[in-house]
């Protein structure tokens, strides 16, 4: 199936959930034969991440600005390997623009890596990204070596920054999107913070330096050249705008024209009573 995306034409994902009619009997997907092992509690944060970046500005809201950055993991599911034996379940037939009469004729794909459209696929992924955002906080402490991406996340100096005594950070995962927050804007804590989430994800997910593979790095370059890794105390996160100076949510202006026609009429009223519960 193809399905629009925001970045380019179309995403594809195998259905896996259909079920197959052979000689008048009935073939199972692959989802509703699928046993289920992978840990579904790792996913248990996904819904929370917003909610906690703002619950740390507002404990901040007298402190100094926020500033925040992203790293996108490319194309995340590809990155987890999947057994040869295993790759036949997610085994598909290659489209082709040409008509084949010839069944020998027909290309298909057994892909080793785990596949959008399996039921597994979100939970298995995000034990590997939430142990990418672990090791993150665990090193982001400690001396590491220069990360080859670090100069496109650090910000043009703007002069000095010091952290002060309530200065507080954190790294939040969203599947395959790792967001870092901190309003300790000094050059040594961004510095820091970046080669933790640099090298935090190459940790879990190796450069291909490391594997041999020609699929590019997993830190989606792509959009570290469009600035999203960059420290700002604007960005756009998890489809919010996020201003660290304000302390404030927003959503994006076309996000917002296009529901905005779906809501009532706003309310002029300056003044709104409370009913208090008999």
């Amino acid at each position: 199936a193809m399905i629009p995306h925001k970045s380019k034409a179309f995403r594809c994902i195998l259905d896996l959930s259909f079920e197959i009619l052979v000689d008048g009997e009935t073939i199972t997907s692959v989802n509703a034969r699928t046993h289920k092992r992978a840990n579904q509690q790792a996913m248990d944060f996904i819904g929370s991440s917003i909610k906690r970046i703002v619950y740390l500005m507002e404990e901040q809201w007298d402190g100094p600005p926020f500033v925040f950055a992203k790293l996108d993991v490319k194309d995340g599911f590809w990155r987890m390997a999947v057994s040869d034996e295993d790759a036949w379940n997610f085994c598909y037939v290659l489209p082709s623009l040409n008509k084949s009469t010839n069944i020998d004729d027909i290309e298909i794909v057994v892909p080793n890596s785990l596949q959008m459209g399996w039921c597994e696929s979100p939970p298995f992924f995000c034990s590997a990204s939430e142990t990418a955002r672990d090791i993150m906080d665990n090193i982001r402490h400690k001396p590491l070596p220069p990360h080859e991406f670090e100069h496109r996340m650090l910000p043009r100096p703007t002069g000095e920054h010091r952290a002060t005594a309530t200065a507080t950070t954190a790294i939040e995962v969203y599947v395959d999107d790792f967001i870092g927050v901190t309003n300790d804007a000094s050059k040594e804590n961004l510095t820091a913070l970046s080669r933790a989430m640099l090298h935090g994800v190459h940790a879990v997910f190796p450069p291909p330096r490391v594997t041999g593979h020609a699929g590019g790095d997993p830190i989606s370059e792509k959009k570290l050249d469009k600035g999203e890794g960059t420290w700002s105390t604007e960005k756009e996160v998890l489809g919010w705008e996020f201003d660290g100076v304000a302390k404030t949510i927003k959503l994006p202006t076309k996000k917002w024209n296009d529901i905005r026609p779906a809501l009532p009429s706003p309310d002029t009223r300056k003044r709104v009573p409370v009913s208090t519960p008999a």
